[in-house]
């Protein structure tokens, strides 16, 4: 039991000062900056430079035109009219025929399908 003591103490005294010489050279230790003028303006021109490119692709983006995904021309209204306070007829153009919808709030019914027709006053 006396040798455990003598070691904990031992080990204790040691400890205790290398902690206080850590903590002298800790205190009189200054890190490096890490944010001096130059890299301050290397973090605002990336950040600049970044959003250049985002505003330019969505530019050229808008400039193109792409198709969005779920868009085109594939589905066209042709004729809408209400019938109640909520619920409307809809005739819409897909694949070359002619879909009459009824529309309600939270349901869609195909009502019949025709082959497309001329509208009156526009070719279709």
């Amino acid at each position: 039991m006396r040798h455990h003591t003598l070691f904990w103490g031992i080990t204790l005294l040691f400890s205790t000062r290398s902690f206080g010489a850590d903590a002298v050279h800790a205190a009189t230790f200054t890190p490096p900056s890490v944010l001096g003028p130059g890299s301050v303006f290397q973090v605002i021109f990336s950040l600049v430079l970044v959003l250049a490119l985002v505003m330019l692709a969505a530019w050229l983006m808008k400039r193109t035109r792409l198709p969005r995904q779920g868009q085109g021309p594939q589905l066209k209204l042709i004729s809408s009219l209400a019938v109640g306070q909520r619920e409307r007829v809809v005739v819409v153009e897909f694949q070359g025929s002619w879909i009459v919808l009824g529309v309600a709030p939270g349901r869609v019914n195909a009502l019949q399908t025709l082959p497309c027709q001329e509208r009156e006053g526009h070719a279709s």
